[in-house]
């Protein structure tokens, strides 16, 4: 036991070497961080509205986007180690993102906050229960705001207590009828919910008579306006960080600007307690949302655009000597050396040229030259490691990679969401060669480019190595993709397709939900890398969504919306294939519909 304990520590230390070294590298983006810096220290202060309510950070992707704002966010907590300023991020994956509705997004939203405040917005809780109870929509029992709202009525009403057999014993049969009926009086009589409804000009007890589509509309504005009297109640200012703003859907952010934004950022009551930080490839642009019967206008008044691009000649040096100082502090002086001696040929690997303008040089292909580096040791040769452009850089890396770990690397491209009992799996079918769960881990912590997911314990390339890994598969020979095809893409599909039976069976519907989704990714991924026709990843995708209408008919929903975007973009809009997913999505909606004029006619699913 004690060896495994150490290699533990061995592991948490390579990871904790790895983010010491993204820290120590930080360089350039000095009038970048200022401007952050005064940005947070306005909204800190509350003592006026910031000056720019919003930030618009752009550029490509891997540019240190995310890690400068990781960056400012650091020093401004070592600054202000007393600040009570709360963040909220929103990380917005691209296939959640087409396949996510507006009220998805919301309640997204709404786990995050919750995550942060650990405080009740009681209206808007109450009315996304009306909504789920109206949509037919099973009730998630399991996240936190709801646990929150129905622990908070249980105090109140000794009946409801009696059904859930003890406040925070929530069962999935509790009968959500019985908790909305109890709320409506103890959400109405709050101070702070009396007061919103009052503003809205909304009585709580008429939402019984609106439709899905009526509540809908109402809930980015009730979000926006419970979370700014709540900031005011707590006296405490909040940041919210969306990264990858620009896959929202466009349905998403009309309802996210212009109910969401423009009630919390605009209201003068609210507008030195909230701020937003977006961060994408493109700079934000909210001009079609423009009242005209305002003068004030979003991008000029309200928006301000900060475009990051590739390190310039002389901050690319700078990087690298902070990279020798970071190894020689470590003790790998030979590293340092062999930077310093190569530094020439570094930048050149890492030059990217646009016209009538000065090269650049981006952090990413910078952090790849260290990862060979570290990889290769005595044995580095930059002209034959590195190459004179990005494109060359990317393919030597993969040419030259070891070859266990080019094969895994690969096979988790396709994956995209991978963790230790996926990776185990493959190599009990002698898809990747043996690894133990400590060297696993060490594979992980050695790639600066491999990053948590949301959820524990899993993990997925950034965005760039991910498009890198798509880009080099694409390039491969058709004896290559055949063995990719026929060993990693079976035994990845066979992987989910039983772990989804067996949640499925045992009535597991969260991991049964999350094992679709990861299924989705996968098979999109596949059809990206031309593995299979995308076409037939949708049909397996289809055969693995009908199995239990019950527990996937809404995320079956979402997916099917997200694979028809996906035809339409790959194959046309009037191919018959796109036609047929939509057909298939429309059957979705329809199925939906069913259950719901069943539950009107007292008939009950099976699983509720």
């Amino acid at each position: 036991m004690a060896g495994k304990r150490k290699f533990r520590r061995d592991v948490a230390a390579r990871q904790a070497a790895r983010q010491q070294r993204v820290r120590q590298l930080r360089t350039n983006r000095d009038d970048e961080r200022r401007f952050l810096m005064e940005f947070l220290e306005a909204l800190e202060a509350q003592e006026r509205a910031p000056q720019w309510p919003v930030v618009s950070v752009y550029g490509i992707g891997g540019v240190g986007k995310s890690t400068l704002l990781r960056w400012v966010w650091d020093e401004f907590c070592e600054r202000y180690p007393a600040h009570r300023t709360h963040v909220v991020h929103l990380d917005i994956d691209s296939d959640r993102a087409e396949a996510m509705s507006v009220v998805e997004f919301f309640w997204f939203m709404r786990m995050q906050i919750h995550q942060q405040l650990q405080e009740p917005l009681l209206a808007f809780d109450y009315v996304y229960l009306k909504y789920l109870e109206k949509a037919h929509e099973k009730i998630p029992f399991n996240d936190g705001p709801i646990q929150q709202f129905i622990d908070r009525i249980a105090r109140k009403d000794s009946m409801l207590s009696g059904l859930l057999g003890g406040v925070g014993n929530i069962i999935q049969s509790l009968p959500i009828g019985a908790v909305l009926n109890s709320a409506l009086a103890y959400v109405r009589d709050s101070a702070r919910e009396k007061t919103l409804m009052q503003q809205l000009g909304v009585e709580l007890a008429e939402i019984d008579d609106w439709t899905t589509g009526d509540i809908e509309l109402l809930l980015p504005q009730l979000m926006a306006e419970d979370l700014g009297l709540l900031l005011l109640e707590l006296d405490r200012p909040l940041l919210l960080v969306v990264d990858g703003y620009e896959r929202l859907s466009g349905k998403i952010e009309q309802q996210f600007v212009e109910s969401f934004a423009a009630s919390l950022l605009l209201d003068e009551a609210f507008a030195t307690r909230a701020a937003m930080v977006l961060l994408g490839r493109e700079p934000t642009d909210w001009s079609a949302y423009d009242d005209p019967a305002d003068t004030q206008r979003w991008n000029s008044d309200c928006i301000r655009h900060m475009h990051l691009r590739g390190f310039s000649a002389h901050f690319a040096d700078q990087y690298l000597a902070a990279a020798c100082a970071h190894y020689r502090a470590d003790g790998r002086t030979s590293l340092a050396e062999m930077i310093s001696r190569h530094a020439r040929e570094i930048k050149e690997a890492c030059r990217e040229t646009q016209s009538h303008q000065e090269p650049t040089y981006h952090p990413f292909y910078l952090d790849i030259c260290l990862n060979t580096l570290e990889a290769r040791g005595a044995d580095f040769d930059p002209g034959k490691h590195l190459g004179l452009t990005p494109k060359e850089l990317m393919n030597r890396f993969f040419k030259y990679m070891n070859r266990d770990e080019l094969s895994l690397h690969l096979v988790l491209s396709l994956a995209v969401h991978f963790n230790w009992p996926l990776v185990y799996a493959l190599q009990c079918q002698g898809v990747i060669r043996t690894w133990t769960q400590t060297e696993f881990l060490q594979y992980v912590a050695r790639h600066s480019y491999i990053a948590d997911s949301e959820q524990a314990g899993m993990f997925h390339f950034n965005r760039l190595m991910q498009e890198s890994l798509t880009t080099y598969m694409r390039t491969l020979d058709e004896v290559q993709r055949h063995v990719l095809r026929d060993s990693a893409f079976t035994a990845l599909h066979g992987f989910f397709t039983r772990a989804l039976q067996e949640a499925l069976q045992a009535g597991e519907r969260d991991t049964a939900v999350s094992l679709l989704d990861h299924s989705a990714h996968m098979l999109m991924q596949v059809a990206r890398v031309e593995l299979l026709p995308v076409s037939e990843a949708c049909e397996l995708f289809c055969e693995l969504a009908k199995q239990d209408d019950d527990m996937l008919l809404e995320r079956r929903l979402s997916w099917n919306r997200a694979w028809t975007i996906l035809l339409r973009d790959m194959l046309g809009p009037d191919h018959v294939q796109t036609r047929k997913s939509f057909d298939a999505w429309a059957d979705s909606l329809e199925s939906l519909l069913a259950r719901g004029r069943a539950l009107l006619q007292g008939q009950q699913p099976d699983h509720d």
